[in-house]
This record gives structure tokens, C-alpha cells and sequence, in this order.
């Protein structure tokens, strides 16, 4: 290998020839380079400045009517007695849907309520004429014994009424009252003719003393004058004493007959507050038992029931039997379940995009609405504290690609509120910012 120790010098010798240059940096390429980075970071500080993405606040969303459905729930747990509309038909306010099984018969407990208000009804005209009572028993189960005070008040007042207790006693009273009067005339007639009588005797008298003192009668003829102006006085103040008496006895009377009416209007009175006072306990626990035992429609609308499809099925206490769909929706709301971090920046008239469990938002789009309103104050949960906010929607529900949604009550999906933009610059130095301030 006669050349090998050539070869190598001359490597040695170009290494140090690429070490040069290598070694040797251009000053225009350091110049330039430097001057490259600066206009680049600036370019990107500058840019940072305008460039600018809203925040987002998501929530879970539901989408409402302004009627919203109206849950019914079994407020006792038992069975369905009997189902007294089908699925999906037309209500009325107040109509009854349902009746769980319980002691009483619902067509007794109607008759009863339609009674009570009919015996009301009755004693609010202050009417005091006999009220039919019911002949034939009701099976009201648990009301059972209010029901029996109630008929039995009802007996005490017709008892009181057809035996005319009080008003055979005026009767009888007013009798004597008219008697006493006849008496108290004749008394006064009475008491008349002996002022005639004592007035004579007293005509007797003063002659009979002229003559006695003229000696012209004896004196035994005078006093027999005089006893008898004596017993005609006496028997003129008996006459007025007995008709001081007798108008006494009539006044004695008539206070009696006030006692008589009086007492019978507080006995009329007393029946009637018993049996006033045995409707209203009785309707109060009417309105208990159907508040527990039949499942009633809150407005007008549709039922659908939930869960329940026949009589005979079990329901437990706050478990929802139906939902009454109002004919009218209104207008559509998104009720969002905002968290209590970054609700703050959530502010009416924000856009929001809403994309349905329902409807894949990659193949339908989204739906789009602008914050309404939010609440408050917060609700608390067993999982925190979170806020409502409403998005109004416009009708039709119509997708970002133009597709229509049929609107159904209570459609779950995930909510965007778009907040306030912020650029890249106030993002890098909020931080910064916050740093130094509460350092």
C-alpha cells in the first residue's frame, strides 16, 4: 500500500480547507439571518395582536316549548286501577286520566263531592227548608266515618225541623199572651167601674158628713158611710194591683217568647255550623284523596304515558305515570345547565350553537339560537352549583345545512355559547398579567 500514507495527507489537508470555511461565517448571512428572525417575531407579536377566537362555555341543552310538557306524577305507590283515556289522546283542563286502586269507590266519591256542594249550595242562600239526605250508603273508605257525622248532622237537623219543638212552645206561649191580654181588659174595665163606684161613695160620703155634723143622721149611719168609701177604695187599689200583676205576667211572656225565637236560632244555628263544618272537612279530604289517588291533567293538551300501558300495573310514589303535551307550544326555548365556572362571560344576545344527541351534528349541522336570559342565582345539587340560561330558537327548527328538525319536547344535545372575542396576545398575557398583580 505504497499510497496510503499520500492519501491520508491529503484528507488532512481538505479537512482543514472545510474547516476553514465552515469556521468562517459571511457577515451579510449573519446580518441577514438576524434581521430575518426579528421581522418574524414581530410579524408574529403583531399578528397576535389582531388575530383573535372567541372563548366558548359549553352546558347540556334541552329544547323546550314556552308551554312546556307537565310531568304527572303518582304521589302513593299501588297499582293502576283503571286507565280512563288511551295513549296519545286529547285532554281536557283537570280531566281525570287515571285512578290508582285505594278503599274508596271513585262513583261514590263523585256522588258525594257533587252532594256536598248541592247541600252547600243550599245553606249559602241561607235556606232553612229540609235537605234530602242521601237513603243509600257510599263506600268512601278512609272518609267513611267523617261521611256518617256528616249524615248524622244532617238527621239532627230534620229531627229538629218536623218536631217543631220551639215553635209548639211559641204557640203555646202566644196563647197565654192572648189570654193575659183579655184579662188585663177586663181588669181595666173592672178598674173603671169602681173609680165610678169610689167616685159615688165619695159623693155619699161628703153629704152624709154634712148632715152627721148638722145632727141630722146618726152616727152609725155615718160611719157605715164611711166604711163603705173605705171598701171601695181598698177595692179599687186590689183592682189595680192585680192589673200590675197581670201586665207583669204578659211582659214575663213576651220575654219568654223572645227566649223561644232566640233559642231556636241558636239551635238552627248550632245544626247547621255542624253540618257546614262536617261539608268542609269532608271536602278537604275529598281533595286528598284525589290528589293521592287519581292522576289528573294540568292543562289541555295530549297525553303520553310513560311506562304504563294497562289497569293492574304497579306505579311507586314520585314515579311519573304520563305527560300532558300542550296544544300549544309557543315559542321554543334551550334550557342550558351552565356550570359555575366561566357562566360569567355568558351575556344575552350571545350565539349559540346547538348540536343534538338526536341529530349527528356532522351530518345534519347544528342548530343556532342567541342566549335569552340567565339566571340569577344558582341552583345547588348534590353535584355543585350550576345557572340556567334560555336560548331562544326560531321556528322552524331549521340546521346550519339547512335541514329541517321536527320539534319534539324535551330534545337533550350540548350547547356553545360563543363569548366575547380575545386575541392571542391578551391570551399569552392574561397569565402574565395575573401574575404580577396578585403576586
Amino acid at each position: 500500500m505504497p499510497d496510503s500514507p499520500k492519501l491520508n495527507n491529503n484528507i488532512e489537508l481538505r479537512s482543514e480547507e472545510v474547516q476553514e470555511i465552515l469556521g468562517h461565517i459571511p457577515p451579510w448571512i449573519v446580518r441577514w439571518g438576524i434581521t430575518t428572525f426579528f421581522i418574524i417575531l414581530i410579524s408574529l407579536f403583531i399578528g397576535s395582536a389582531f388575530f383573535a377566537y372567541p372563548d366558548v362555555v359549553a352546558g347540556e341543552i334541552e329544547i323546550l316549548s314556552e308551554n312546556p310538557p307537565i310531568e304527572i306524577k303518582s304521589k302513593v305507590s299501588g297499582y293502576v286501577d283503571s286507565l280512563l283515556v288511551a295513549d296519545n289522546a286529547n285532554v281536557s283542563d283537570n280531566q281525570v286520566i287515571a285512578i290508582l286502586q285505594n278503599p274508596a269507590s271513585y262513583k261514590n266519591v263523585i256522588e258525594a263531592k257533587i252532594y256536598l256542594n248541592k247541600v252547600a249550595q243550599h245553606l249559602s242562600f241561607h235556606s232553612l227548608k229540609l235537605i234530602p239526605i242521601p237513603e243509600r250508603s257510599f263506600a268512601l273508605g278512609s272518609m267513611q266515618n267523617q261521611w256518617s257525622s256528616f249524615i248524622s248532622s244532617l238527621y239532627n237537623y230534620e229531627q229538629f225541623i218536623l218536631e217543631h219543638y220551639y215553635d209548639k212552645k211559641t204557640k203555646h206561649l202566644t196563647q197565654k199572651i192572648e189570654q193575659q191580654e183579655l184579662l188585663i181588659k177586663s181588669q181595666a174595665k173592672q178598674i173603671e167601674l169602681e173609680k165610678k163606684s169610689l167616685k159615688l161613695s165619695k159623693s155619699q160620703f161628703s153629704k152624709d158628713s154634712m148632715l152627721f155634723s148638722k145632727e141630722v143622721i146618726a152616727e152609725a149611719e155615718f160611719d157605715k158611710s164611711k166604711q163603705t168609701l173605705i171598701a171601695k177604695k181598698q177595692s179599687l187599689e186590689n183592682q189595680q194591683s192585680a192589673m200590675t200583676n197581670a201586665r207583669l205576667q204578659l211582659t214575663s211572656y213576651y220575654d219568654q217568647l223572645i227566649d223561644y225565637s232566640s233559642q231556636d236560632k241558636n239551635k238552627k244555628d248550632q245544626l247547621l255550623v255542624s253540618i257546614r263544618e262536617n261539608i268542609q272537612i269532608l271536602k278537604a279530604q275529598i281533595e286528598g284523596w284525589e290528589e293521592n289517588y287519581l292522576i289528573k291533567s294540568t292543562k289541555k293538551g295530549k297525553v303520553s304515558f310513560t311506562g304504563i300501558w294497562s289497569a293492574k300495573q304497579p306505579v311507586q310514589t314520585g314515579e311519573t305515570v304520563c305527560t300532558i303535551i300542550p296544544e300549544q307550544t309557543g315559542q321554543i326555548l334551550g334550557r342550558i345547565k351552565l356550570n359555575t365556572q366561566g357562566a360569567g362571560k355568558v351575556e344575552p344576545g350571545q350565539k349559540v350553537n346547538i348540536k343534538l344527541s338526536d341529530y349527528p351534528y356532522m351530518e345534519y349541522g347544528v342548530l343556532q339560537g342567541k342566549v335569552k336570559d340567565i339566571a340569577k342565582v344558582p341552583v345547588q345539587t348534590t353535584e355543585g352549583y350550576y345557572y340556567w340560561a334560555y336560548v331562544s330558537i326560531e321556528k322552524p327548527l331549521r340546521t346550519t345545512y339547512n335541514k329541517h328538525i321536527d320539534f319534539r319536547q324535551k330534545m337533550p344535545g350540548t350547547a356553545e355559547i360563543v363569548t366575547k372575542d380575545l386575541s392571542v396576545l391578551d391570551r399569552f398575557l392574561q397569565p402574565i398579567m395575573h401574575a404580577i398583580k396578585n403576586k
